[in-house]
């Protein structure tokens, strides 16, 4: 192993972990961590500060999955390097030093670096959960241009979201095999999709302690729906 890849993974792990979400809403006078679904993370920030904010803030989480990938290229580091890199940024965004470890959910971060290593991948993996959430705001009664309101609904409704999140978590990694992406690529992408599953059923552990809900629901629902309860 190059001697620099060490090097490399804790400057992404810092990069991922600087929690530019947070300090967004905290601007706004509002503590992520307190408020809405207390995930640091643009849907939270979008439901409780605004859509625009929320975008802001989502586009800065990408942008570090972006950097991390291109600065390793820039760098003449191998595609294995490249891929460490941008486990170290998702790795930072879900466990982020900066905030004792308490970060989001890193999907934005992978969205980043699955965009810097393909483009195409990204915007095939993609396009299912958005035609899906415009799909489903028509079918509940909205115009396509009102997705904004799907994102920011606060009840059962809201669940949409995360369970289209999940669909493209899933497929990234298949959609780059499909694509005739390197081995290398293809195992990046499935090693961020897992990390990114098991951040989200862990996530609520503190939260679920007592909790009455079967554990086998609980995992469901977090899996789906990000959540503990349906």
């Amino acid at each position: 192993m190059d001697p620099l890849v060490p090097g490399l993974m804790l400057s992404a792990y810092l990069i991922g972990a600087m929690p530019f979400v947070y300090y967004i809403g905290r601007l706004a006078g509002v503590d992520l961590r307190d408020t809405g679904s207390r995930n640091v993370g643009g849907t939270n920030l979008f439901r409780t500060v605004g859509p625009l904010t929320g975008v802001v803030g989502a586009g800065l989480d990408i942008g570090k999955g972006v950097v991390v990938v291109l600065a390793a290229r820039a760098l003449d580091f191998n595609d294995g390097a490249a891929a460490l890199a941008a486990i170290g940024a998702v790795v930072g965004q879900c466990w982020p030093v900066f905030l004792r470890f308490r970060g989001g959910r890193g999907i934005s971060v992978v969205g980043g670096a699955v965009l810097a290593h393909s483009p195409l991948t990204f915007v095939l993996a993609v396009l299912p959960a958005a035609s899906g959430l415009v799909a489903y705001a028509v079918m509940s009664g909205r115009q396509p241009q009102d997705v904004a309101g799907v994102i920011a609904a606060e009840s059962r409704e809201s669940r949409i979201v995360p369970f289209l999140m999940m669909v493209s978590i899933v497929i990234f990694p298949l959609v780059g095999f499909w694509l005739g992406a390197s081995a290398t690529v293809v195992l990046t992408f499935t090693a961020l999709s897992l990390l990114l599953i098991l951040r989200r059923l862990t996530a609520g552990l503190r939260q679920d302690r007592g909790s009455p809900v079967p554990l086998s629901t609980r995992l469901r629902n977090r899996f789906l729906y990000d959540r503990a309860q349906e």
